[in-house]
Formats: C-alpha cells, sequence, structure tokens
C-alpha cells in the first residue's frame, strides 16, 4: 500500500464534546490536529450518505452490479484515502450532480454521471489495494481519464473523446484496453515529494501532473471538466453557478498562474498555521481568467475543496486563498452544525463593506469569518514588512462595526453562541495588534 506523504499528521479521533469548546477553536491560533478531525467527522458523514445515496442509484447505472463494486471499494479504503477521495472537489460534484432531479436534462445527466463512478474511485482503490480490478470508464470530452486523487490525467487523445474503456489494475499496472484490446500500460510510482503519481509505460499516452503546493497537499489545475465552473452572473451564494455547465473559455490548462506560488510561500511565511488549514480544507486550487484581469475570487458548494484565483500580485492573491479557505471551511463546520438557528432565513440584512448591497445574516456571518483571516494575515505583514497595516486598520474597524450589529441581530445555535464570542474575541485581538 502506497501512501500520501503530505499525510504526516495522524486523525484524531471524533470527541463528543461541543465543537467550538476546546476541540475546534477559531482564532489566530488554528490547531491543525482539531482541523483534521473537523475533516475526518465530516468524512464519515459523507461516506455513509454516499453509500446511501449509491445504493438509491443502483436503477440509474448501466450495470448495477458495477455500481455496486464501485460503493464496496469506497467503503474499503482506508479513512485516510476515503478522505482524500471524499474530500476531493471533483467527488464533490459527483455526489451533488447526481442527486439533481429538476428537469430532463438533469435526469439524463444523472445517468451519465451514475456510470462514471468508476472513473472516480479507481485511481485511490490501485494505490491502495493490490489486488486485479476491472473497471469500465469513460473518457471525457478531450479524451482524458480523471486519477483521483493523485493530482493528474491520463490523456488518450481526442479520437477517444466520450470512449468506453476497461482498466486493468494490479501490482502498480494499469492497463488500459479498448474493445477489449490493449491499448497503453502506466505504472503507479512515487512523486519527488514521495506521493503516489502515474507513470506511461507506452508512448501513445501522457500523463499531466498538475503542480502542488502548500506541503503537497493541493494541486494546482484546471484540466477535469467538472471544476469548470461556469458562473451565472448571479453573484449569489444560492444560484451563482451553473451545476451542470462547463466554461472552457475561463479556464486555460497550459497557462500557469505565476502568483500563486509566491502567494502559497508568502501564506507559509506570515501565518504558517493558516498554510496548513489550506493544506487540510482545499484540495485544488483552478486557476481561471478574465479580461482584463481583475483579481477575483471564489468558492462554491458544488465543488467543495476547491477554491477559484485569477490573476493579482502574491498578496492579492494570499488574500484570495485565505479568504475562499475560510469559506471552504466555514461550510465543513456547518456540515456538522449549522450554527446559524436560521441558515436559510434571508429577510434580516446588514449594509456590510465588502459588497455593494445588504447581505442577509447569512452571508454576513460568512463574511465576518472570512474578513477575520484577511485581518490577521494583514496585520502580520504589517508587522513583517510594513505594507498593509493601513488596510489591516480599515478591515478590522468595519469588522467590529459589522459583528455588534449581526451579534444584535442573529440567533445562534448554543454552538453557534461559542463560535460567535471566539470570533468576537479574536476581532478584538485583531485590533489590539493593528
Amino acid at each position: 500500500m502506497r501512501r500520501f506523504e503530505f499525510l504526516t499528521f495522524e486523525f484524531v479521533t471524533a470527541g463528543k464534546q461541543c465543537m467550538f469548546q476546546g476541540r475546534l477553536s477559531i482564532g489566530k491560533d488554528i490547531h491543525l490536529a482539531q482541523s483534521c478531525d473537523l475533516q475526518l467527522e465530516v468524512m464519515r458523514k459523507n461516506r455513509a450518505q454516499c453509500a446511501r445515496d449509491i445504493a438509491n442509484l443502483v436503477d440509474d447505472f448501466s450495470h448495477p452490479k458495477e455500481g455496486l463494486k464501485a460503493l464496496q471499494s469506497i467503503l474499503a479504503l482506508s479513512e485516510q484515502s476515503a478522505n482524500l477521495l471524499i474530500r476531493h472537489p471533483s467527488f464533490q460534484y459527483w455526489s451533488r450532480a447526481v442527486k439533481r432531479k429538476s428537469d430532463e436534462h438533469a435526469l439524463e445527466f444523472r445517468r451519465r454521471l451514475a456510470d462514471e463512478l468508476q472513473s472516480i474511485v479507481w485511481a485511490i482503490t490501485g494505490v491502495e489495494f493490490a489486488d486485479e480490478v476491472s473497471w469500465n470508464v469513460v473518457a471525457d470530452y478531450r479524451g482524458g481519464l480523471r486519477a483521483l486523487p493523485l493530482g493528474c490525467y491520463i490523456e488518450l487523445g481526442e479520437k477517444f473523446a466520450g470512449r468506453k474503456l476497461m482498466l486493468r489494475t494490479a501490482d502498480d499496472h494499469v492497463h488500459v484496453l479498448a474493445d477489449g484490446m490493449p491499448l497503453c500500460t502506466l505504472q503507479m510510482a512515487d512523486d519527488k515529494s514521495g506521493n503516489p503519481t502515474l507513470v506511461a509505460l507506452s508512448e501513445n499516452v501522457e500523463v499531466v501532473r498538475h503542480p502542488r503546493i502548500f506541503f503537497g497537499a493541493c494541486e494546482v489545475g484546471s484540466r477535469d471538466p467538472w471544476l469548470r465552473v461556469r458562473l451565472t452572473g448571479s453573484n449569489q451564494r444560492r444560484d451563482g453557478a451553473d451545476v451542470f455547465g462547463v466554461d472552457d473559455l475561463s479556464y486555460n490548462v497550459s497557462r500557469r498562474n505565476e502568483s500563486i506560488e509566491p502567494a502559497a510561500q508568502l501564506i507559509c511565511d506570515m501565518w504558517p498555521e493558516a498554510a496548513r488549514d489550506i493544506a487540510t480544507f482545499t484540495s485544488v486550487i483552478v486557476p481561471y481568467w478574465r479580461t482584463p484581469p481583475d483579481n477575483s475570487s471564489f468558492s462554491v458548494g458544488t465543488r467543495q475543496g476547491a477554491i477559484y484565483i485569477s490573476e493579482g500580485s502574491p498578496q492579492q492573491v494570499a488574500e484570495a486563498l485565505l479568504h475562499e479557505n475560510a469559506h471552504v471551511k466555514l461550510r465543513q463546520m456547518q456540515a456538522i452544525d449549522n450554527l446559524l438557528r436560521y441558515p436559510r432565513d434571508d429577510r434580516v440584512t446588514i449594509k456590510v463593506p465588502w459588497r455593494p448591497d445588504p447581505r442577509p445574516l447569512p452571508g454576513v456571518f460568512e463574511g465576518m469569518f472570512v474578513f477575520a483571516h484577511i485581518s490577521e494575515f494583514c496585520v502580520r505583514l504589517s508587522r513583517a514588512t510594513s505594507v498593509a497595516s493601513e488596510r489591516a486598520r480599515e478591515l478590522v474597524g468595519s469588522l467590529r462595526d459589522v459583528y455588534h450589529q449581526f451579534v444584535d441581530k442573529a440567533q445562534m445555535t448554543n454552538e453557534g453562541d461559542n463560535f460567535l464570542n471566539e470570533l468576537g474575541v479574536w476581532i478584538e485581538d485583531i485590533r489590539a495588534r493593528c
């Protein structure tokens, strides 16, 4: 069994005590073990839900036995491997999109997605188990095969676009067959960092590897069409992204965002605990392009674990990475407890400095948590380099005002009250260091 070297920590067994009373504190001192504990607890919940969902999808598989084989493989994975697979945004997308039943288009897409489950699980099972297994997979519209969560893509060429293929894995080798005939062979190996990857042993196949940053835990790339989100233009949390659309214009697989790696290093230098937190909650950083460049970023719940970053200076991109990872982390917290008593109630709004329109309380709650991270980063940056000191003071000043308005209007769960109190302490601590 191969292992991922960036998993240098041991997952902490989830406890029964309240989330925010020691087990997962928030603030400048981020505890890695507690963050991993949260990820593990959410993974267990998601794996159980996934088993129920796949069992309910049996009629949608072309070959129900193949779907059940994929399910059995997911259930047999170790907790570390299952966590890597289930938290990957491509898996997250599959698990959400396959349950959409809104119209005939969605139903047709759902049936196609059901048959792609084996395309998702084959690689991680090949890493963990040496048994010989055959998988029926479908190449994407460019003739590629995903290999989750190895951070690479198998490129067979456009003539194989949409083709049904068979993969046979055994003893660290992957044999690709088309129409029952051998097509090419790959081998499981370790990359320079000691993480599992694939190596092509045949000339008619290419393995494209995504760069990895943040201790090797985050892959940087946009090759997977499921991650090429098409935005609707609404700029709203609930309908800002098209679940089924693919935007090829905004994502250039061969173009590098040169600011991402310097930004990651800046976070590692200024706030190493936050760098580890990004490594824990974000699996894929997806570069996208705007004309003209606008230094924007986003994340979406249907691709949980992915954050989308456009061009900008290293400081701007560093802030964007922290910003979006905070959104991802908060969604994981709210998978365990909503924190807000009425998380879908948008009737009460507050004017905030980060958006032109008044925001509903759930959006304000997210914004406070996110901008507390940006304020903390700016304070650290200003103390180390004399850069961003004015921005830190402006951010924390406006954050305090919004916080006091929110406290007066919001209704929280018991855990949410603890969270809100800790957030208030953190904001005041940041202000004292400005």
